[in-house]
């Protein structure tokens, strides 16, 4: 073997992870205590006993070789040749089975599907019942993270570092757990949310292997569409934003009439027309039948402050709590294509806005009063686990509010109190 290759597997101890080989013991072997022909012939691997040793260790530290430029240095062209090196060098080795899991990813990653799905056939085929084949047929077969509440734990704080903008440390953290455990153990939602980091930082082509690796893995997932979708966007990507550039506004201008008397000519005179812009109204969305004679009108409350007024132009509210901009917006457009495929709710404004430094809303606006609104609650609440399946359901919350309600909420920033005030009105609906 090459000396780059032992001395590369001997410097990197990739024991943590559960499913690489603990490395051979190099120690074991003994070192020669003089530099005489003797000495240094003893420890040639010159028998068969000696050579079966020798190429026991060269096999097991060029897997975790292989794996080293998979898990930790994300190096995939890399990996793939060290496994291929390893299965030509040792096709009867007892590991081979994650040799081609590791091929499976490895391809995956790169967008290689054919190949991908060869060795995934090889791993079904030939080594069925290993954990490897189970993890290549179905990841979620193995349930890590329900098993291991350290596994979960900590990719759950993987995906809170990236659901509230800290990037740079989430995908740190994430090198490091993958290292241990493995990007299998990835849940679609955590996926989706670096995807649209990487979009957002125009790293398109780490958005699309991280979409890719969703659709691979988790192909039942509902996010494996909105997965495809993306991609297809990202594909045309430079085309959409080249033709939005190319677009040219040019105003029409104004026909002059010059009058000419004779050699003299005249300037002509511009009439002023006045032009009156009319007031901007915000849009009101009225109920769409009568009214329910259900839905009781409570009296007028008042608490921390705050007045409830049924009768008055309310909004509906999503508050999420400590996610960063991007995922706000990326809700933001998710519930705009949820609004357009209904007549009744296809003309609802969404603005963004904040309460404070952990909290984004989005507004949408403007409802006639409580009792529109909360039929909207309603219907946007449920929906909510579709359209942000990938955000999760601790992150959000819906409620309902005036505009002078909300613009004291932004003052004094007591959304409990708030939230008590509406559940002590419309019994406990928030």
């Amino acid at each position: 073997m090459k000396a780059v290759q032992n001395n590369a597997a001997k410097g990197f101890d990739l024991s943590g992870d559960p499913f690489i080989g603990k490395p051979s013991d190099t120690s074991s072997v003994a070192l020669p205590t003089e530099l005489n022909f003797d000495a240094l012939m003893n420890n040639l691997p010159l028998t068969a006993e000696k050579m079966d040793s020798s190429n026991a260790i060269v096999a097991v530290n060029l897997l975790e070789l292989a794996k080293l430029f998979q898990y930790e240095l994300q190096e995939y062209s890399a990996a793939i040749n060290k496994y291929e090196e390893y299965l030509n060098d040792f096709p009867a080795h007892p590991d081979v089975a994650e040799a081609y899991l590791g091929l499976f990813y490895c391809y995956s990653k790169l967008g290689d599907i054919s190949r991908a799905n060869y060795y995934k056939n090889l791993l079904v085929t030939k080594h069925a019942g290993t954990k490897s084949a189970t993890m290549v047929v179905n990841p979620s077969l193995l349930q890590p993270n329900a098993k291991n509440p350290e596994v979960s734990a900590r990719y759950e704080g993987i995906y809170n570092l990236f659901i509230e903008g800290r990037f740079n440390e989430a995908l740190e953290t994430k090198k490091k757990a993958d290292s241990l455990y493995g990007s299998n153990y990835w849940t679609p939602q955590l996926l989706y949310i670096e995807a649209v980091h990487h979009i957002k930082e125009r790293q398109d082509s780490n958005a699309i292997d991280v979409l890719k690796n969703l659709q691979t893995l988790y192909p039942q997932s509902p996010l494996k569409d909105k997965a495809t979708t993306l991609i297809d966007v990202l594909g045309r990507r430079n085309e959409i934003e080249n033709y939005l550039t190319s677009l040219e506004v040019t105003r029409k201008e104004e026909e002059q009439v010059v009058i000419s008397e004779g050699n003299a000519v005249q300037k002509p005179t511009v009439q002023v027309v006045e032009t009156v812009v009319p007031k901007k109204v915000e849009p009101t969305v009225k109920a769409v039948t009568g009214r329910d004679s259900s839905f009781i009108v409570p009296p007028v409350a008042v608490s921390a402050g705050f007045s409830m007024q049924p009768e008055q132009p309310h909004f509906v509210v999503m508050i999420l709590n400590k996610v960063d901009p991007v995922y706000v917006n990326e809700a933001k457009n998710a519930f705009t294509r949820f609004n357009k495929e209904s007549y009744l709710t296809q003309n609802l404004v969404i603005a963004r806005d904040t309460i404070d430094n952990e909290n984004n809303v989005l507004l949408f606006s403007k409802f006639e009063d409580a009792e529109t609104a909360i039929k909207y609650f309603d219907k946007i609440k449920k929906a909510a686990p579709r359209e942000v399946s990938w955000l999760q359901a601790n992150k959000y919350s819906f409620l309902i509010i005036s505009d002078n309600n909300l613009q004291l909420l932004k003052t004094n920033k007591d959304l409990t109190g708030y939230r008590q005030l509406l559940n002590n009105t419309f019994g406990n609906k928030f």
